[in-house]
């Protein structure tokens, strides 16, 4: 079944198809007909056809003129306002600075011993100030790498042996003192 009205299988519809002619003239007056068309059109005065509606031309300089004096202006404008602020700090800077600030505050609340200096032992001073150039270079070490947590770490270390020998410090002064 083929699917076509009058036709009952493919080889029926195939033949038929086959049957067509291969070429197909036009009626013989078709051609002559195109041609006196086109000689007619041409025949016409230009004045009788109606111009095309002319768009009128936007300048856009003056839109462009603005856009760039914006510009500029935006770009001296943000010449004067100097330099970039600095880069914020990371997180283990502010905690690091947190850190000292406790370490300075509980440095604060020991007792002085009378005689001596806020902790400066005479036999640990050597130790103190190595813990004081540790200290330092921890603090130096996370500027650079701020995201090297163990260095947070060890400058916690560092604080808590700083601490601790200033206790011994103070008490081995006030022991002293008394005796």
């Amino acid at each position: 079944m083929s699917g076509y009205p009058g036709y009952d299988d493919d080889q029926a519809l195939v033949a038929g198809l086959q049957a067509l002619p291969r070429e197909r003239i036009p009626p013989a007056g078709t051609w002559d007909a195109i041609a006196a068309r086109i000689t007619a059109e041409a025949a016409v005065p230009a004045a009788a056809i109606a111009p095309a509606p002319t768009r009128r031309v936007r300048r856009r300089w003056p839109l462009a003129a603005a856009a760039a004096l914006a510009a500029l202006a935006v770009g001296f404008g943000l010449d004067r306002l100097g330099a970039p602020a600095p880069p914020a700090q990371t997180a283990l800077e502010r905690q690091a600075q947190a850190l000292d600030r406790d370490y300075r505050v509980a440095l604060a609340l020991l007792p002085a011993a009378p005689g001596a200096g806020a902790g400066e032992g005479e036999g640990l001073a050597p130790a103190l100030e190595e813990i004081d150039r540790s200290t330092a270079a921890i603090h130096a070490a996370i500027r650079q790498t701020p995201d090297a947590g163990f260095l947070l770490e060890q400058l916690q270390r560092t604080y808590a042996l700083r601490l601790d020998l200033t206790r011994r410090a103070v008490l081995d002064a006030a022991f002293h003192d008394r005796g």
